[in-house]
């Protein structure tokens, strides 16, 4: 688990259905700004299926003109819980890889319920140096490069994630150029804890190339129902909410310019810059 570093936040009321909070922090000179909030949708009542909405925002560090890539996020919601994943297909890390090696098909191997969340990421690919401070737009590969973010039940607390890109709407980058990667969700101290380590891929050398891979928002629903012997169960369940739901969000991004020996390393862990916390919450 990466560094943590707790930062004081601002509350700032949003306009969505039902209410919530978006925890924002502005940016500094050697980190980015950060927005997350979450909207938790159905009834409080413990064991009630529930869905949820959670959008993740990073802005440049100031003077910058791109955010610093992700090493790792960590989110914590209370009051909701993944009893019933055990009754959900499984679609592996390892599944997805093989998919698109043997036959181009990727996540299109996944059996039908195993896809447990699903969104769209925007980010901005920028060569990954910061002898430019400015990381310009005008020496962006692809600016904005819009995915859509598939995430699979991967058996026991395991995630698979998996971008897809629409045709032109991340050049030169296609789907495959990024592979899966893995995540995990597990309850703690009534909090759903999602970690996500954020690959050489997907963030410091994406798609394999010697960019950076920025991102700029994420919007992802998680929750879905699957039907077992007549009785249906759903991915998220309420534990219990009495006025609101706490969440925070942890985010650890590095500066790491070097070359990538695999797809899957990490930057290392003296590239990171000090985790940031945003903290709010989630009206029941």
């Amino acid at each position: 688990m990466r560094r943590m570093v707790i930062a004081v936040t601002a509350l700032l009321c949003l306009a969505f259905a039902g209410s919530t909070y978006a925890s924002t922090l502005a940016p500094t000179a050697t980190n980015n700004g950060y927005t997350a909030s979450f909207t938790v949708s159905g009834k409080s009542k413990a064991g009630s299926p529930v869905t949820f909405d959670e959008k993740l925002a990073t802005t440049p560090a100031t003077g910058f003109g791109a955010p610093y890539p992700l090493a790792d996020i960590l989110t914590r919601i209370q009051g909701i819980a993944s009893p019933d994943a055990k009754y959900f297909p499984k679609c592996t890390v390892a599944q997805i890889n093989a998919a698109g090696t043997a036959s181009g098909t990727w996540d299109k191997v996944c059996p039908k319920g195993s896809e447990v969340a699903q969104g769209t990421v925007i980010s901005a690919i920028v060569p990954n140096t910061t002898s430019n401070p400015m990381l310009s737009t005008s020496v962006a590969i692809a600016d904005p490069c819009t995915l859509g973010l598939h995430v699979y039940n991967a058996g026991g607390d395991n995630l698979a994630y998996f971008f897809t890109v629409a045709s032109n709407a991340c050049n030169p980058l296609d789907t495959g150029a990024a592979l899966p990667y893995p995540g995990t969700v597990a309850s703690k101290g009534g909090y759903a804890v999602n970690n996500v380590p954020e690959d050489a891929n997907i963030s410091w050398y994406a798609g394999g190339l010697p960019a950076w891979g920025s991102l700029l928002s994420e919007n992802l629903k998680w929750g879905d129902t699957v039907k077992v012997r007549g009785k249906s169960y759903s991915y998220i369940v309420s534990t219990g909410c009495k006025k609101s739901r706490a969440f925070t969000a942890q985010f650890t991004a590095t500066n790491y310019t070097g070359a990538a020996t695999s797809p899957t390393q990490d930057a290392p862990v003296s590239s990171d810059l000090p985790a940031v916390t945003v903290k709010g919450t989630a009206k029941c």
